[in-house]
């Protein structure tokens, strides 16, 4: 929706800017809709796709239907040209499928509110790598900090994760009548505003950054830190899962454990337990980040632009509520 920072900006703006034209809807429409209407009056140049992982998702769900496939495949190709996936993490499974199913290229933006909103952007032509946000838009500036102490810059590298910093003309200057979190958030150094994101992750040797995950929702398990989207990825790789959530859950002897809610593909309920892909997580998963427990759910419950309430999930489960209703 165009009251979200992102399609304000990448869409709604951009298209202004530049003198383009936007396709709206009303409320999200039914997929073959979506298809028929990209076919019927997209132009030949190709369609700027932007929006949640979800969208793409459900896209990738509909085209892997051969008869929609055979109707729509053909026609469809090259009209989703360039894609921007924003307002939450991409994973690398419906990113590759997508680019399969449809020939575009689905590149993964980055940004937040505090930095009005966008930061990067994957590449859409030339080299690139998935997984990575990109490169920072032009005047942005950024780099990996120390979690626990952010004036100390961590070398590139898999092995130095830690906080994103950025730092441009589009970085906010405070929380309004909130001095001690602007304190919290903002840093001055080297004669720049950076901004704290609270995003973990890792910048390669290009400068290129792959987001881990937020800070506030890395798992302590046994002393090990355990990031839910990679969790989310390696569950997701296997083909009965449709969408997977993964969140920590306190325990006494361990500090954390893993859990992982899971939305089964039609076709597959029934034909797997949830000990089961326990079983396959065991095998195929270092033994750290395989989740304590598994819990197959109708639905993966998300905001209204599309982003996965994890919290919801966590503070919904009996074990959260048993641990919070001791500490009381």
């Amino acid at each position: 929706p165009l009251y979200h920072s992102f399609a304000m900006t990448a869409v709604m703006n951009s298209t202004i800017r530049y003198g383009g034209w936007m396709m709206l809807f009303p409320r999200p429409p039914e997929q073959e809709i979506l298809v028929q209407k990209f076919i019927e009056i997209g132009p030949d140049e190709g369609i700027i796709y932007c929006g949640a992982e979800i969208l793409f998702k459900k896209l990738n769900e509909f085209l892997e239907d051969e008869a929609n496939y055979d109707r729509y495949g053909k026609d469809l190709s090259g009209k989703l040209t360039l894609c921007i996936s924003g307002a939450g993490p991409l994973h690398r499974p419906v990113q590759e499928a997508f680019e399969k199913t449809t020939g575009g290229r689905l590149s993964e933006g980055y940004g937040l509110t505090e930095a009005s909103p966008v930061v990067s952007c994957c590449p859409f032509w030339g080299e690139r790598k998935i997984g990575t946000i990109g490169l920072p838009f032009p005047g942005t500036d950024w780099k990996i900090v120390e979690k626990d102490d952010p004036t100390k810059v961590l070398d590139p590298g898999e092995e130095n994760v830690g906080e994103l910093a950025v730092a441009g003309p589009q970085v906010m200057k405070e929380y309004l009548n909130r001095p001690e979190e602007t304190a919290e958030t903002i840093l001055e150094q080297e004669g720049k505003k950076w901004l704290l994101t609270g995003d973990m992750g890792f910048m390669d040797e290009l400068g290129r950054v792959t987001i881990s995950d937020r800070k506030k929702q890395l798992i302590k398990y046994k002393g090990y830190s355990v990031f839910p989207k990679e969790v989310e990825e390696l569950v997701g790789g296997h083909d009965a899962v449709s969408e997977v959530a993964v969140a920590g859950l306190p325990d006494k002897e361990t500090g954390e454990i893993i859990k992982a809610w899971v939305a089964l593909r039609p076709e597959r309920k029934g034909s797997i337990t949830e000990d089961e892909l326990l079983a396959w997580c065991k095998e195929n998963m270092t033994h750290y980040k395989v989740p304590r427990h598994i819990e197959f759910i109708e639905e993966i419950p998300k905001s209204p632009i599309g982003k996965v309430l994890r919290r919801e999930l966590q503070e919904r489960d009996p074990i959260w509520k048993s641990m919070n209703d001791t500490q009381e």
